[in-house]
């Protein structure tokens, strides 16, 4: 009797194997962990080129301003000196200390303008370099994502055709004996039953000895490997 009911849902466990392993398949899928570490990592020296761009355009355009600036303030202290306005020492002495300290503070500024337009081009070359492979690297993360999600969607599509056969499978299989099935398959990864092969157990290869052979054709009880502890059948022709 229960060898004959572990034949019929030994049919069940195939489907259930098929199922396990589609299932862990999808699980195992690679979501695209490398091109998205790839991407992000190009994405980052993206911000840091395109930031150091910044930073030097902006300190240019900054100093640019306080050069004509000071160039004005300079013009008006001299305009200031020598239009016959100023009529003691004292002031005069002022004004040419302040044009002297502005003359010192343009030579900073025009020393550092110099140093900045040669920094501009190779930080405008660095960010259109991370720019171009920032742009790769997204194409490339894109079209692993479109690829992983079509293998996802047909492996999920197999799995519910698997599914959706397992109400029919088990038409016919021993209530009492299926619950059983079920409890063991839970506790051994997914496989509850083991086939005797060649006098050993399938999936462990323990050897299975007459009697205990004997046992699984009489059908009086259900007989577990000694080595896995799944329940054995013998299969019937």
């Amino acid at each position: 009797m229960f060898n004959a009911a572990l034949n019929r849902i030994a049919k069940v466990q195939k489907l259930d194997i098929a199922i396990l392993e589609l299932q862990r398949r999808i699980d195992h899928l690679d979501p695209g962990r490398a091109a998205t570490k790839a991407r992000d990592e190009t994405l980052e020296a993206f911000h840091q080129a395109e930031s150091r761009l910044k930073a030097v355009r902006g300190e240019l355009t900054d100093l640019e301003l306080e050069q004509k600036k000071i160039e004005a303030k300079i013009k008006s202290e001299n305009d200031r000196l020598y239009s016959g306005g100023v009529y003691n020492a004292k002031d005069a002495d002022a004004i040419d200390r302040e044009v002297k300290n502005l003359k010192a503070r343009l030579g900073d500024i025009d020393a550092r303008i110099l140093e900045l337009w040669e920094e501009l081009p190779p930080a405008e070359e660095a960010a259109k370099t991370a720019e171009i492979d920032l742009a790769e690297k997204e194409a490339e993360l894109s079209k692993y994502l479109e690829k992983y999600a079509s293998v996802k969607a047909e492996l999920e599509q197999k799995l519910a055709q698997l599914q959706e056969m397992r109400p029919k499978a088990l038409e016919g299989a021993d209530p009492s004996v299926l619950a059983k099935y079920e409890r063991m398959r839970k506790a051994h990864g997914g496989i509850g039953l083991a086939k005797v092969d060649n006098d050993e157990c399938e999936i462990c290869r323990a050897r299975v000895p007459k009697p205990l052979k004997d046992a699984i054709l009489s059908g009086v009880d259900l007989e577990t490997c000694e080595g896995c502890g799944r329940y054995l059948y013998i299969e019937l022709s």
